[in-house]
């Protein structure tokens, strides 16, 4: 019965987010902390949602920004991943060429950076995932912003 609630408590919080995500799009976030809408004056067609968690991964929306991105193509991605304690981490990517790709992500990760994060990043690289060679990560490579998921200039999305 409490791993019944456990989960539905974790879909519940998952739709939540990415209802959130969805309504209200992305955030231009500065310090990581403190938030503004963002500027939606031109619209990317959208590349979908996904929630991923554990051996549960759904790639259709990150295949279709990298097809997006190689075709110059604006799209925009919104992916809920779960660590494996099940905090929920939102990422959501925009492509809108020429401009370079903005990544925003939403962390309740208890054990990692937590708030909001803003990064604006000049290239989209796709690298198979270390431990699973059939799950590709996308790689924001030549990212600036707050520190917290920038790693070398580096923003992974899985």
């Amino acid at each position: 019965m409490r791993s019944w609630i456990r989960l539905h408590l974790r879909l519940t919080t998952a739709l939540a987010a990415v209802v959130f995500v969805g309504l209200f799009g992305w955030l231009i976030v500065k310090d990581g902390m403190t938030s503004q809408p963002a500027d939606h004056t031109v619209r990317a067609p959208s590349c979908g949602s996904a929630v991923n968690s554990g051996i549960r991964y759904d790639p259709t929306p990150t295949n279709c920004l990298w097809r997006a991105y190689l075709s110059r193509s604006p799209g925009q991605a919104v992916v809920l991943n779960y660590t494996g304690e099940g905090d929920a981490i939102t990422y959501t990517i925009v492509i809108l060429p020429p401009r370079p790709v903005n990544v925003s992500i939403q962390s309740q990760d208890r054990y990692g950076p937590q708030g909001y994060f803003d990064y604006t990043c000049q290239t989209l690289l796709r690298r198979p995932y270390p431990a699973l060679p059939q799950r590709f990560n996308l790689i924001a490579a030549g990212c600036s912003g707050p520190v917290g998921f920038i790693d070398k200039g580096q923003v992974t999305i899985p």
